[in-house]
């Protein structure tokens, strides 16, 4: 992400900080996914990218399948 923007948008917009948690919330989700044999979280969180504009789409809908399944058990 850093090779993206200049040192100040990084450091200013917290980027380095917003790179790091999009690495943590992957790794998070797709343990979640393997621990609860769910395919469709997996799938989505191996499209999160810190490069890419759309993690707010995938977050959204990551949240939706995570909160069906909660309202289903």
């Amino acid at each position: 992400m850093a090779g993206m923007h200049n040192e100040f948008e990084v450091s200013c917009l917290g980027l380095d900080d917003y790179s790091k948690f999009i690495k943590e919330l992957r790794y998070s989700l797709l343990n979640f996914s393997k621990e609860n044999n769910d395919s469709e979280i997996a799938e989505k969180a191996l499209t999160l990218s810190v490069s890419e504009n759309s993690d707010y789409s995938i977050l959204n809908t990551i949240l939706l399948f995570l909160e069906a399944k909660k309202n289903n058990e």
